[in-house]
């Protein structure tokens, strides 16, 4: 993947116009969704996306959903949802 101003790491930190981007590819366990979860609490985001990757193979669906409570979980913190 390619993106204009790669800042740095490698799952990735990158610059594309005044948007900056992160992208965190995260192991299908436990250590992979406190990871997540950690990533979730280190700042504040606009909004997360979660790759269609994980929630089409039916096999993922479960490792899906607990990401999805995850990232409802750190957002309960949020003043309000857009």
């Amino acid at each position: 993947m390619t993106w204009p101003g790669k800042v740095s790491g490698t799952n990735g930190t990158y610059l594309t116009g005044n948007i900056l981007l992160l992208l965190l590819i995260i192991s299908p366990d436990d250590a992979g969704l406190r990871a997540l979860s950690s990533q979730l609490e280190s700042a504040t985001y606009a909004c997360v996306v979660i790759g269609g990757g994980m929630r089409i193979p039916p096999k993922s669906l479960l490792l899906f959903e607990r990401a999805l409570n995850t990232v409802h979980q750190a957002a309960s913190s949020y003043s309000r949802w857009l």
